[in-house]
């Protein structure tokens, strides 16, 4: 039913969010303890704001009451997906090619299933890193997260 709801959400709110100037990242439905949550992500180049969260959640809430049933009742939630968020569509790897990152593979790979690097390749199914060993390639299927790490200088 979660994925479901995600869905229907994405399908509705992604069209308005673009025209307010977001790119929608992701939508959670999830149950937390005794409470439900629907969370909106979204992205700016610019970075998003306290004000521009109020903003999307004013003109999303009503499409999703009107246009979605969603039984019993949730929070609703927008909101930055974080720094270190993981990446989940190749828009994201795009976006972040060049920078530090932390890949976590599903099974060890020369004794090792958490790589660091600067992401160097996304394409035909495979993510490479340049590490501080060389350069690394693994296939998208191996690899279990990738987000951003900040890097202290």
């Amino acid at each position: 039913m979660a994925g479901r709801i995600e869905k229907s959400v994405k399908d509705l709110i992604k069209g308005h969010i673009d025209e307010l100037g977001f790119e929608l990242v992701d939508v959670e439905f999830k149950k937390e303890k005794d409470k439900r949550y629907l969370r909106i992500f979204i992205y700016s180049g610019t970075g998003i704001s306290i004000d521009d969260c109020v903003e999307v959640h004013r003109m999303v809430e009503p499409l999703i009451d009107e246009n979605i049933d969603i039984e019993g009742s949730y929070t609703m939630e927008v909101s930055s997906p974080g720094y270190d968020r993981k990446f989940n569509y190749p828009e994201d790897f795009r976006r972040y090619m060049g920078e530090t990152v932390e890949l976590k593979l599903y099974k060890a790979s020369d004794g090792k299933k958490v790589w660091e690097g600067t992401l160097s390749e996304y394409s035909g199914g495979m993510i490479g890193l340049e590490t501080s060993d060389g350069p690394v390639r693994f296939e998208e299927k191996e690899v279990a997260s990738v987000k951003r790490k900040f890097v202290f200088k």
